[in-house]
């Protein structure tokens, strides 16, 4: 994860900076975080 920076090519890209999130997309949450839920009748 980091950074990416633009080369200025315009005004609008001179301080244009976005996340790099590969790392975090996911197609579904993560096992060991995840808790079930108790069913009560």
């Amino acid at each position: 994860m980091g950074i990416k920076k633009f080369r200025p090519m315009t005004p609008g890209q001179r301080t244009r900076s976005v996340l790099e999130n590969e790392v975090l997309t996911r197609k579904g949450p993560e096992k060991s975080l995840t808790e079930s839920l108790t069913s009560k009748g």
